[in-house]
């Protein structure tokens, strides 16, 4: 990681907040700011506020424990264990963090069900009939060098409410009115926000 950086003399960031993040580095490695954006077929998704009658929950990241999948589908089990209603559907590549990957998919393949699915990894049309069809975008992310994901933009083109982690820049893009900020790594913390 260190090693990379030494050699770096550039550095591209999606948000000037996240310049935060990199004070560790030498001033002459050049900061530029290069705002995330999202496809333009996104706008094409009309919000409907009856679409909020019960809770479609969308996770839409790479599925991997720093992302804060299995504290998702813990509380998403705990939330439907007393009584809740909610669908939660997961999308996104198994990629080795903390957690080796084979070992997430097994513990997460143990709480798979009619209510909480994995999708697999979606582009284009399929990533866009999910948008359409969540009213809830969660990314309750503590990964070490998380930046500003593209599916935060996504879900609020999508009219979905976002909920973030208060961890890196996260907590500093989602505003109120439309998504709310929840503690990192607490299962509690997603209940209580369902």
């Amino acid at each position: 990681f260190d090693f990379s950086y030494r050699k770096a003399t550039d550095l591209i960031l999606l948000h000037k907040l996240m310049e935060e993040q990199f004070d560790f580095l030498p001033y002459s490695i050049q900061r530029h700011v290069v705002p995330n954006f999202y496809e333009e077929e996104i706008n094409s998704i009309e919000f409907d506020p009856l679409n909020f009658k019960s809770l479609k929950v969308l996770y839409l990241s790479n599925m991997m424990e720093t992302k804060g999948i299995k504290h998702l589908v813990d509380a998403a089990t705990s939330f439907i264990k007393s009584d809740g209603s909610l669908e939660l559907k997961c999308a996104g590549a198994f990629i080795n963090d903390t957690c080796a990957k084979d070992n997430l998919k097994t513990y997460l393949s143990d709480k798979w069900c009619d209510d909480i699915s994995y999708v697999g990894t979606v582009t284009g049309q399929e990533k866009l009939e999910l948008l359409k069809w969540a009213n809830i975008l969660i990314i309750p992310s503590f990964y070490p060098t998380e930046a500003f994901p593209l599916c935060i933009l996504e879900g609020m083109a999508a009219g979905c409410y976002v909920v973030v982690t208060d961890h890196n820049i996260l907590s500093k893009v989602v505003d109120g009115d439309f998504g709310s900020i929840i503690k990192k790594q607490s299962t509690e913390s997603i209940v209580k926000e369902f």
